[in-house]
């Protein structure tokens, strides 16, 4: 039941004479906060160091979780209907105990709520109204799944075996799923917790879409030979290696969660604690202001490096890595000193590019930390953002989400005690937010030093791009050397005389691209990985000079795995950007499978013989105009249209046939049926 019980602190009193107060000189209050289950604890009289004892009504004693004067009642006590009191002891070893407060179930739950707020992420009634049967049609070829939030905040997953629903559970040990109602065979062909966080997560961006058509793993996007972006175990699982300080060695059979991986390099890197937001999404004592992972210790020790350094291999998944480590020298000998986990890291969905990395560099899932695809769909503009375009640094700045935190981030605000200067590095990684130097912006101190680097006599001693590479390969080939190259300069202090970044993120893409073209394990892509492994042993050498090994920590990962492509099963034209539902009167904006319905909404009176319809927009709450009303008989044949007002309302008498059924039909929006019972009384 206790979380956090070893961090609870002392709290900051007024100083106590030596023999002690009296108990009339004492006082322990507890006051609501807004969140549900905190309570301000307000003191006169007690020794700083006292640890605050937890009196319930139902009999339950222990020591409260009490951190910068709140009391985390909710943790300590979870889906409880009680009251508690709290209870210090005295120098004179009289305990004084504060009145007590009510404890009520749902506590946890509507913390998160003001973490997540819903905003218009899931199918709300008009939505579900507008798509009708549409969501129960066949799948289309090179769809997998489709999945949504329901109106009451369950998930509904579906796929063309069968369809469960899914809502959030909150018990003793914290937050998990129950699996509510299920038709035909679960949508999840593996372990089903795996999808459910990744999924609840996704919709908790009150930027996300109303609902998600996942792929089918292998589909094939237009002729690349291998693909990402679905839940499969190939896409999901990035490659992960750790070597250097604090890294326990060998060869493990298992994985760790993508979300771990901050809050553990921020621990191994001694950062202070934050009174921020847990994996539950309620108050916690945490390593980052706010995270979804734990801390892994039994990895990286804590407080066990001076310098943290994560690459990250776009697209190396665990399969690649494991055909490919043979043929390696940097890699293999990561695997020799340092730690191999097999399974790799678990990716967040969509397993993409740039939700990925901003995983990597943050501990939270894409919903929570914003950036939840390579390209988003803006309901408020109705604009694609792309950002792995032009507006990359501006967008993902504003769309980060402001309860999130990268490790950038987390360094500058509560840097170890030793840390003169804190700095970190961003060299081409999408997770930049926060970052002192940026190299693709050429920002910050160093960050223009890369750019010359392919200029440079001795750059032709470094890999080349083949002969086969040409355009846009060659050049992604060529800047996967220089950063790779840059990386190494930076980190042992050559490009700032001096001066090493506390932490860095780099991106080496060069293999995701090839693994495109050719597929994930061919001679091609084997031959960009045998370039960047020179590098990673170039890197690992020019620590070891130093020796390094125990000051610096290297985390060698990718944003996400790659499955190789099959032709029989296509995405859908419409996937990448379209609307998927266009024949059927359905006005729906796919991007990359992340489908938002624009649905009509309207209010409805009948009177004096009329019923009149007052139109609005369902997302956005305001009026539309240029709406026609069509009615049609029971044969479903047409009998009038009615065009509404500039404010969308439109009035019809009470038909007397009570057959008479109608569409309301405007511009950019779905159609939506009225039905011949909702013209009656």
């Amino acid at each position: 039941m206790k979380r956090l019980t070893a961090f609870a602190i002392a709290l900051s009193l007024s100083a106590c004479p030596n023999e002690g107060p009296g108990l009339d000189e004492v006082q322990l209050k507890l006051s609501e906060t807004s969140l549900p289950g905190v309570f301000q604890v307000e003191t006169l009289g007690i020794d700083p160091g006292a640890r605050l004892w937890m009196l319930c009504d139902d009999g339950v004693e222990d020591w409260a979780t009490v951190i910068d004067g709140l009391w985390l009642a909710a943790l300590d006590r979870v889906e409880v209907e009680t009251k508690c009191a709290l209870q210090a002891t005295l120098d004179s070893e009289e305990t004084y105990t504060s009145a007590k407060r009510s404890l009520r179930k749902g506590m946890l739950e509507a913390q998160r709520q003001v973490l997540d707020p819903r905003g218009d992420s899931g199918l709300d009634a008009w939505e579900t109204r507008a798509l009708g049967d549409l969501l129960e049609a066949d799948l289309p070829t090179g769809i997998g799944k489709l999945a949504w939030l329901d109106r009451q905040g369950r998930l509904v997953v579906r796929s063309a075996a069968g369809k469960a629903t899914w809502a959030r559970k909150w018990n003793a040990d914290g937050l998990g799923y129950e699996r509510l109602e299920l038709e035909g065979l679960d949508p999840f062909d593996d372990d089903a917790s795996q999808g459910l966080k990744r999924l609840f997560a996704y919709f908790e961006n009150p930027r996300a879409p109303d609902l998600i058509a996942i792929p089918t793993p292998q589909s094939a996007l237009g002729n690349n030979a291998a693909e990402h972006g679905d839940l499969s175990a190939n896409s999901s699982r990035a490659a992960l290696m750790a070597w250097g300080a604090g890294v326990v060695t060998g060869e493990r059979d298992e994985g760790l969660d993508v979300v771990d991986l901050a809050p553990s390099l921020a621990s191994a890197m001694g950062l202070g604690m934050v009174l921020g937001r847990g994996p539950n999404g309620s108050l916690e004592w945490t390593q980052m202001r706010r995270q979804d992972g734990q801390v892994r210790a039994d990895l990286i020790a804590a407080n066990s490096s001076e310098q943290v350094l994560i690459i990250a291999i776009d697209g190396l998944g665990t399969e690649a890595l494991a055909a490919f480590i043979e043929r390696s020298s940097g890699f293999k000998r990561m695997r020799d000193e340092g730690l191999w986990m097999r399974q790799g890291l678990l990716a967040g969905y969509p397993a993409n590019t740039m939700p990925g990395h901003n995983s990597l560099g943050s501990g939270l899932w894409p919903g929570h930390h914003g950036i939840y695809d390579d390209a988003m769909f803006g309901r408020d503009d109705e604009a694609i953002l792309n950002l792995l375009g032009a507006e990359v640094f501006s967008g993902s700045r504003a769309i980060f989400r402001a309860s999130a935190e990268t490790l950038h981030q987390a360094l500058a605000a509560r840097p170890a005690a030793h840390m003169e200067l804190p700095w970190s590095l961003a060299a081409g990684s999408p997770s930049f937010v926060g970052a002192t130097t940026n190299a693709f912006e050429g920002s910050g101190p160093g960050g223009e030093g890369w750019r010359n680097i392919g200029r440079e006599a001795g750059f032709a001693d470094l890999p080349q791009a083949p002969e086969w590479a040409s355009g846009t390969t060659y050049a992604l080939w060529e800047t996967s050397i220089m950063l790779a190259e840059y990386t190494l300069r930076m980190i042992t202090g050559q490009q700032v005389a001096g001066e090493r970044p506390t932490y860095s993120i780099t991106n080496w893409p060069i293999y995701d691209l090839v693994a495109h073209q050719y597929g994930a394990q061919s001679e091609q892509a084997f031959e960009s990985l045998a370039a960047l492994d020179f590098m990673l042993e170039r890197l690992l050498d020019g620590l070891a000079r130093r020796r390094w090994q125990d000051k610096i920590t290297v985390i060698l990962t990718a944003g996400h795995g790659m499955s190789d492509s099959d032709p029989s099963l296509p995405r859908p034209v419409w996937w990448s950007e379209g609307n998927p539902w266009a024949q059927q009167g359905i006005n729906a904006h796919s991007v990359l499978g992340a489908i938002t319905v624009d649905a009509m909404a309207y209010d409805k009176r009948i009177d004096t013989g009329f019923v009149t319809f007052n139109l609005r927009d369902a997302d956005n709450d305001r009026d539309l105009a240029g709406v026609s009303l069509t009615l049609y008989d029971g044969d479903d044949l047409e009998l009038e249209t009615r065009i509404g007002d500039e404010a969308g309302t439109i009035s019809v008498p009470q038909p007397n046939d009570r057959d008479v059924w109608g569409v309301l039909r405007a511009d950019g929006y779905s159609d939506l049926r009225v039905s011949a019972a909702e013209f009656q009384l």
